[in-house]
């Protein structure tokens, strides 16, 4: 077998001899009202929030808590309050029934039998505060001797001397969103905050505007109840606080009344989004998603969130309908679960058309000489002066009401192409849609001085939307470089006035190469040695651009046979008079810590199967070259030693 043996140089030069911060002050005093009222305690522990959805409840609880109230001499207050219990607990000879509890200290607890409602109403006779906390029970037990059901919050009411007026209302809701198309009625309740916090204003609440169509409101508790005839539209809820001077402060907040979904107008092309609306007590099991076109109802895959995008719109969506079915699964007060399905309304996409190209450009690059390329021919390597290369593609306008009548495709092309007995570029085989054309044209890319331009002009697209590109070219090249190309596409309406914007299509890469096997040595420097040093293998250090390479390989063959690196010391280490010879030796350590005597003869010490890049041979601290300084009489001064590298293109 014939070798291809090639030899470098490597110079080894050797030299041998002998807080902390202060806490701020609280500017927030507390009443001796609130003080106490930190040490009180409800007679019975609250109970927790009624589960339900939309007015149908499996687990009872009270649906508006009371809520402290301050007052003055002489003007009643009146205690709100309303509880729930589920479908299972009815029972005609075993009612629940209304009774507050009082206490007058927040300790010692009373059930004044003239407090068995719903609402109280409390005189005002004596400054101070008194607490309070309602009962919603029934008769339980064998013996009808228990009692069992709900327990509000504890609530506090305070008797001022004099009258303290309302400055601001803060209103709020426990819902912003209530639907109007279910059996059950929805409703929520508002709850006014007054500024300052220990106001005896009165509340009244009320619907701004022309809002008693979409839901009504109680003036004394704040309970919002929608419509359920599908009305849908905004709400504004209005607190009005009365205070004793006859003047009034009014403060609101804004609730959406709707059937879960809004009706969506997007331009083609965008998406649209549709969120279910309101809060639901659970996290649903399921929601199904689904889509009518041409009354044909369809669920959409994978669509099961509270929110659904559609794709990319195009005009054919306009008149779509969307909604959701939701199941949501809570366990009862007897722990068994219930389920209930909620069914939005129907909410409408329309779709504004637009006469925007939605524009696709395809390309592909195929090497005609030499079959090195990516899946999808995008991207060819290893390619060589002297190959032919082709480019082709497609250019796709999606838009059926599209403007574009005309268009223009460019293509940047590499300097290395063979050219003509002009000089110019000696492009081949130029097609539009697999037929030859005239209609192109090649110039100098001013942008990227040494590549051309190729222009394909004047494709008509008034009739046929989709068209084919294609040319090809033989390459020249001599160096080793990458170079990338996007095709794009403009466009012209009509009146051959301009479309706004340049479309481009998929990159296409060339990696174009000399087809060469180059390597660079570079000189090891083990430095100043000591008596410490000797009987050690000695790591030495890289002089160069490449601090970790002792021999830096460049791989730019094409046809990659089977080859092998060896190395030989070709001289031992003396100093440069050669008086003196220092008696050590190198060697090539691998990375599982073996190691070879570097010798007069060729060492291995890298090899590559066929189809395999040869890698550069680096120098580290526990693989590499080392030296190695045998023990007993050394000499001092300045060594150099000379090492050969040997390639062999043929397998070992």
């Amino acid at each position: 077998m014939r070798q291809n043996i090639k030899k470098y140089l490597l110079i080894i030069v050797l030299a041998f001899a002998t807080c902390f911060s202060l806490p701020g002050t609280n500017q927030n005093s507390i009443s001796s009202q609130n003080v106490e009222a930190a040490e009180a305690a409800p007679v019975h522990t609250p109970s927790g929030d009624p589960i339900g959805i939309i007015g149908a409840y499996i687990v009872g609880g009270y649906t508006l808590q009371p809520t402290s109230q301050y007052t003055y001499l002489d003007r009643p207050v009146t205690l709100q309050s309303k509880a729930v219990y589920n479908m299972l607990e009815i029972n005609p000879l075993r009612p629940f029934s209304y009774q507050w509890m009082m206490s007058k200290d927040g300790i010692n607890w009373g059930d004044p039998a003239d407090l068995d409602s719903a609402n109280i109403t409390l005189p005002a006779d004596s400054v101070g505060t008194r607490y309070y906390q309602s009962t919603y029970t029934k008769v339980s037990g064998l013996w009808g001797n228990e009692r069992s059901g709900y327990y509000s919050k504890m609530v506090s009411v305070t008797v001022l001397p004099e009258p303290v007026e309302a400055t601001k209302v803060n209103v709020t809701t426990d819902d912003d969103y209530l639907y109007n198309n279910q059996e059950n009625a929805s409703t929520t309740y508002a709850h006014a905050q007054l500024e300052p916090f220990d106001s005896t204003a009165t509340i009244t609440w009320s619907l701004s505007g022309s809002s008693s169509d979409l839901a009504t409101i109680d003036p004394n508790t704040g309970l919002i109840t929608a419509n359920k005839n599908g009305k849908s539209g905004t709400i504004e809820v209005v607190a009005t606080a009365h205070n004793s001077d006859e003047t009034t402060v009014t403060g609101s907040t804004k609730v959406k009344i709707g059937g879960g979904l809004d009706n969506q107008k997007v331009d083609e092309g965008k998406t649209a989004t549709f969120d279910i609306g309101g809060q639901f007590a659970a996290v649903p099991d399921s929601i199904v998603w689904h889509k009518i076109v041409n009354n044909k109802d369809t669920v959409i895959s994978g669509a099961n969130k509270m929110s659904y995008t559609t794709p990319a719109t195009v005009y054919d969506d306009n008149g779509a309908q969307y909604y959701a079915v939701i199941k949501i699964t809570q366990n009862d007060s007897e722990g068994n679960p219930q389920t209930s399905t909620i069914t939005t309304n129907k909410a409408t996409l329309t779709v504004i058309p637009d006469k925007v190209p939605r524009v696709l450009l395809n390309s592909t690059v195929i090497n005609n000489s030499y079959d090195d390329h990516n899946a999808d021919n995008t991207e060819l390597n290893n390619v060589i002066s002297g190959d032919n290369i082709t480019i082709k593609g497609t250019a796709t306008d999606d838009n059926k009401n599209s403007a574009m009548s005309a268009a223009s495709i460019k293509i940047k092309l590499p300097k290395d192409i063979e050219k003509d007995d002009s000089g110019r570029p000696a492009i081949t085989d130029v097609k539009i849609d697999g037929q030859s054309t005239e209609n192109y044209y090649v110039v100098s890319n001013s942008s990227d001085p040494g590549t051309y331009i190729i222009n394909f002009y004047e494709i008509d697209f008034t009739q046929t939307k989709s068209h084919s590109y294609e040319l090809s070219f033989n390459t020249q090249n001599k160096n080793t470089y990458d170079f990338v190309t996007v095709p794009s596409l403009t466009g012209v309406d009509s009146n051959e006035d301009p479309i706004d914007g340049t479309y481009e299509g998929n990159s296409l890469t060339i990696h174009f190469t000399d087809g060469k096997l180059a390597a660079s040595a570079n000189n090891l420097d083990y430095g100043t040695l000591k008596y410490d040093n000797i009987g050690k293998p000695q790591t030495g250090t890289v002089d160069g651009d490449d601090s970790t390479n002792v021999l830096t390989i460049n791989d730019n063959r094409r046809d990659k046979t089977a080859a092998s690196i060896y190395v030989s010391q070709s001289t031992p280490f003396t100093t440069s008079n050669g008086e003196k010879t220092l008696p050590a030796e190198l060697r090539f350590y691998d990375d599982d810590g073996s190691y070879k005597v570097i010798g007069n003869d060729n060492t291995l010490v890298s090899s590559t199967a066929e189809g395999q890049q040869l890698t550069s041979v680096k120098n580290g601290d526990d693989y590499g070259i080392k030296l190695y300084i045998q023990k007993g009489s050394v000499e001092y001064g300045q060594f150099n030693s000379t090492i050969e590298w040997t390639f062999q293109n043929a397998p070992i």
